[in-house]
């Protein structure tokens, strides 16, 4: 068995499992920025549809303290301009909470490993800098029996390497 041809081939499924990763958090990134803008963008028209609702309440008054509608008329109408008022109150503060929660979500990228994945992306046999960049150790229990121990994430088994 050629340990070093095992250890490149290994690194090279590594870095192509890597890469294959990184585009997914990029695309999961940019789909929770964009989830980000469209909650900013709803908090905005929700906002200015209050503002007008508060005007509008405001001319309500007006024209009942003109006469030009009656009491009960006023109150049924601030009522439901009222209602409305709340109602998107409740719809701001849920579009706060989301934005609250997409922002804390952790980016899944790990730049060190996006860095030396894009610097080692095109070799073509093991070198010591590859090897160097990638693995913190390779124990060798038998000819078919080999542990590489990376030096990130691996994604293959979800633990870390020992090395940081």
């Amino acid at each position: 068995m050629d340990i070093e041809k095992v250890v490149f081939h290994a690194i090279a499924q590594f870095l192509a499992l890597a890469q294959k990763e990184a585009v997914q958090n990029r695309e999961v990134g940019d789909l929770r920025k964009s989830a980000i803008k469209e909650c900013a963008d709803k908090i905005r028209t929700l906002q200015k549809q209050n503002e007008q609702h508060k005007a509008s309440k405001l001319r309500l008054y007006e024209k009942y303290a003109a006469g030009s509608i009656t009491k009960e008329a006023y109150i049924q109408q601030k009522a439901a301009t009222d209602t409305k008022i709340a109602e998107n109150d409740e719809a701001i503060q849920r579009s706060h909470e989301r934005m609250k929660e997409l922002d804390s979500e952790t980016s899944c990228s790990d730049e060190k490993l996006d860095a030396v994945c894009d610097q080692y992306a095109d070799c073509k046999a093991l070198t010591y800098e590859l090897t160097h960049a990638f693995i913190s150790a390779v124990y060798i229990y038998d000819l078919d029996n080999i542990e590489i121990v990376w030096k990130f994430k691996d994604f293959l088994t979800t633990s870390e390497g020992e090395a940081k």
